[in-house]
């Protein structure tokens, strides 16, 4: 089960450098975390999202990693 922890700072520089001192955390293996993002919003509003992962990369890497399972299993199977 996953928990979500929000924590708002009155700025950005607290934000990043309290996401990169978790990063540091779990690289130590003290903490585990699914992801870290960085929610800002600029003088016009627009929110902004800054993600520690690159989701992208990771559902391609996932879904080449499933594709090939799925076709190793019907060349075996099929």
């Amino acid at each position: 089960m996953s928990d979500l922890i929000v924590i708002a700072f009155k700025d950005e520089q607290t934000a990043f450098a309290l996401r990169a001192e978790l990063a540091k955390m779990q690289k130590e293996y003290l903490i585990v975390m699914g992801d870290v993002v960085v929610v800002t919003k600029d003088d016009k509003g627009k929110v902004k999202l800054h993600q520690a992962q690159n989701l992208t990369a990771l559902g391609a890497v996932s879904g080449g990693f499933w594709g090939m399972q799925l076709h190793l299993a019907l060349v075996i199977f099929g």
